[in-house]
């Protein structure tokens, strides 16, 4: 088929003036152009036509003004919005360009068929944008200047220029980042471009480096030491008649100890209980409705040194069977317990007199005189706390043992000499001879004496009267 002068001329034309015009009136102008050509074989798309539309759809529209001209009109499915318009004498081919600039369509042809489309916008080339990373080998820094780049892209160069593995789960790929580290040490820079973006970061025992997000309610902070970890932010979940928010509670290691950090004001315990169960892994059971406020802040606390510091003073206690705990009312059985306490140094009669009131609160105390024994039936955490109680009453008390020697000692020199008598009813002849002479003579040993003085007739000293004595000294003392 050969074409005829005019048409050469014709789509000059459309060449000459498309190079003018801008992106938009370029598409409506080819669309009509189009048109243009369209109606030579089909005479209908310039016949007037009159159409008043209010409200109705698009799909409505054109189908109607397909049958009253007699066009083939393909309506894309997807296009379902209303129009509201009036054309009065003005020609399909008119309408259809008003169509397609206002409403944003596209019309191709296929023979005599027009098909009525969205308008696809063009996705634009991306072109990759070049990071500003690079990696020190020799002294394993690390330099970064991102902005809002994507993480998958940031860690994939990372691995390619150091070497190292580093892990991105799927749901990080697109999350944007953003740093800027001059030299830093390796894992440092990457703790914290995660810390700066909300990321936690981990490294696992074969040194493979993750980036994992946030689980709900958790939040990085600074510890003592400015290095940033991920804390839990709890909120309470029984309604409160009194004004509370929600509270903190972290576990970490120290010295190979899993411990709490606690800030809770007026908090419900049996949410401090749950929360910290779920940080330790620890599995357990209610056994009653743990009511009750609770305001603390702690640091550095077992879950059981936790525990036992929440249910003092109240109602409720726990206690540990194997890896489970049981929580209730103190009362309740399965968390009474027993302790036998035997008695090594002292007598039940005065550790009973000794122990408080106090202590007493909550624990029945049995005797058994028999064995020196008490048996103990309460909470447990009474129980241990009177059991510490009694074994620091039950000790030896020392016994202290001081002998005395008292000496008198006079120091003197005493002489004693001399000769006495006289008369005297109740004299006894008697005394001492050695050492030194104190003696005594009655009158029958004077008279005695007298009468063998007298054998020899030559001496005649007569005799002394029965009451008579003569005491003889000579004594001397040192």
């Amino acid at each position: 088929m050969k074409l005829k002068p005019y048409f050469i001329i014709f789509f000059l034309f459309i060449s000459i003036s498309v190079f003018a015009q801008k992106p938009e009136d370029l598409r409506i102008e080819t669309i009509r152009q189009r048109l243009e050509v369209l109606s030579i074989t089909t005479p209908a798309l310039k016949d007037p036509v009159q159409l008043t539309v209010t409200g109705a759809s698009i799909q409505e529209f054109l189908r109607a003004m397909a049958r009253s001209n007699i066009l083939n009109i393909n309506i894309d499915p997807s296009l379902n919005f209303k129009i509201y318009n009036s054309f009065n004498n003005e020609t399909p081919l008119n309408i259809l360009v008003f169509l397609a600039k206002e409403y944003q369509l596209d019309i191709n042809f296929i023979g005599s068929i027009i098909s009525v489309t969205p308008l696809k916008k063009p996705i634009p080339v991306v072109v990759p944008k070049e990071l500003k990373i690079s990696y020190n080998g020799t002294s394993n820094t690390l330099s970064l200047e991102l902005s809002n780049d994507t993480l998958a892209s940031v860690v994939k160069k990372i691995v390619n220029i150091s070497g190292k593995n580093v892990v991105v789960p799927s749901s990080l790929f697109n999350k944007t980042v953003s740093g800027f580290f001059s030299n830093a040490p390796f894992e440092d820079a990457l703790n914290k471009l995660a810390y700066a973006n909300g990321i936690r970061f981990l490294k696992t025992s074969d040194n493979i480096y993750l980036f994992e997000p946030l689980k709900e309610g958790e939040e990085f902070y600074l510890n003592q030491d400015n290095n940033p970890e991920v804390r839990r932010v709890f909120k309470p979940s029984t309604p409160q008649t009194t004004g509370s928010g929600g509270f903190q509670l972290v576990s970490r290691l120290v010295n190979g100890r899993k411990l709490l950090f606690v800030d809770a004001n007026n908090t419900p315990i049996i949410d401090l209980v749950k929360a910290a169960a779920r940080e330790f892994g620890i599995n357990y059971f209610l056994y009653s409705d743990i009511k009750g406020n609770i305001t603390t802040h702690v640091d550095n606390m077992s879950f059981d040194e936790f525990l036992k510091s929440m249910f003092q003073g109240t109602f409720y206690t726990y206690r540990q069977d194997d890896n489970r705990y049981l929580i209730g009312e103190r009362n309740l059985e399965g968390l009474r317990a027993t302790k036998v306490i035997q008695l090594q140094n002292r007598s039940i009669d005065t550790v009973q007199q000794m122990i408080p009131v106090e202590l007493r609160k909550g624990v029945d105390i049995k005797e058994f005189r028999e064995q020196n024994t008490l048996l103990l039936t309460g909470s447990a955490p009474e129980i241990a706390n009177l059991e510490t109680y009694i074994k620091q009453l039950d000790k030896l008390v020392p016994l202290i043992l001081i002998e005395v020697t008292l000496v008198d000692v006079r120091k003197g020199n005493t002489v004693k000499t001399g000769i006495s008598a006289g008369v005297s009813d109740s004299v006894k002849t008697g005394g001492t001879i050695l050492p030194g002479i104190d003696y005594t003579f009655g009158a029958n040993s004077i008279n005695a004496f007298l009468a063998r003085l007298g054998n020899n007739n030559s001496i005649n000293l007569g005799r002394v009267s029965p009451n008579f004595y003569v005491s003889l000294s000579a004594l001397e003392a040192n």
